[in-house]
């Protein structure tokens, strides 16, 4: 008498998840560009249906001293103007669908249906998204050996910084203004290249105007507090989707060194060791990463902890 049956427990618990994922959803604003065609009558048929017409081949080959990351970047086939547009115009049509579900829904009165319907549209749009960002991210790398010779450590933070703009450019793109995607994200990439050009220059600048005790003191404190437990914690919870947006050294990075893959991190020299770069080199590329992931949230409208 007083316990209840573990078809009951197991029920209460089911409702309880899912009026978690109800309110997640609620929390979470999903950012589109809105376009008139999105309220036409059919608009599902003629926004999500497939395009007619087929991709032509248009890969090149890597240049010399591309790795195997950037090689893969030229086996993606460039987009044309009219694939440009039917992507954006779909990428903003699901996050509006999502969006306007997400407004209606009741955290208490739920259903599964609901809940996985909009989530499922906010998946098929980052879905399309990623294939945007794939297929530019060749013009990235254009821009980067521009100011940096291919393979070097400043080369790999003006592909970071672009790789970030890349994928903010993507975000605030208006498609129906009839310009090419890829001469707006080259305006917005040698942009920020440039400013970190200058952020660059800055702090070597500062480097040679202070003594070895004063740059050791400006270096960030890399020791672990308690919040950056819970910062490492709350990020393995959002970051899956997120990885999609790193190069394949960050994501290593990050995979090994969050324990995505393994049940015990190992340490930055580890690393280092198998990767063959330096143990700092490694702590360089995991807070770029970190950064690229929290700028990506960001965009999306998710919450990552500071770190």
């Amino acid at each position: 008498m007083g316990h209840e049956s573990p078809a009951k427990n197991a029920h209460a618990e089911r409702r309880l998840a899912l009026r978690q994922r109800a309110e997640r959803l609620v929390r979470t604003e999903i950012g589109f560009l809105y376009h008139d065609t999105f309220d036409e009558p059919k608009a599902d048929k003629k926004i999500l249906r497939p395009l007619a017409a087929a991709r032509t081949n248009r890969t090149r080959r890597a240049p010399a001293g591309a790795d195997f990351y950037l090689a893969r970047l030229y086996e993606v086939p460039l987009l044309s103007q009219e694939e440009e547009t039917y992507l954006f115009r779909k990428m903003n049509y699901l996050k509006f669908r999502a969006d306007r579900l997400r407004r209606k829904l009741n955290p208490s009165r739920a259903s599964a249906e609901q809940v996985e319907r909009i989530e499922r549209l906010h998946a098929d749009a980052q879905h399309v998204r990623n294939q945007i960002i794939e297929a530019n991210l060749r013009l990235v790398f254009s821009i980067a050996k521009r100011y940096a010779s291919v393979g070097s450590a400043a080369f790999d933070e003006f592909m970071g910084e672009g790789h970030v703009t890349l994928m903010r450019a993507v975000e605030k793109f208006d498609f129906s203004r009839g310009v090419k995607f890829s001469t707006y994200a080259t305006w917005a990439i040698v942009n920020g290249c440039n400013a970190l050009l200058k952020k660059q220059s800055t702090l070597q600048r500062q480097q040679f105007s202070h003594s070895p005790d004063d740059i050791e003191d400006m270096l960030p404190d890399h020791r672990v507090t308690a919040g950056e437990e819970q910062s490492v914690q709350d990020i393995r919870q959002a970051v899956g989707e997120l990885l999609l947006g790193l190069n394949s050294r960050e994501r290593a990075i990050i995979e090994a060194r969050f324990g995505f893959d393994v049940h015990q991190s190992p340490t930055l020299k580890e690393i280092g060791a198998d990767l063959g770069i330096s143990k700092e080199r490694v702590r360089q590329l995991q807070q770029r990463a970190l950064d690229k992931l929290r700028a990506l949230a960001e965009s999306q409208k998710m919450e990552l902890p500071d770190n």
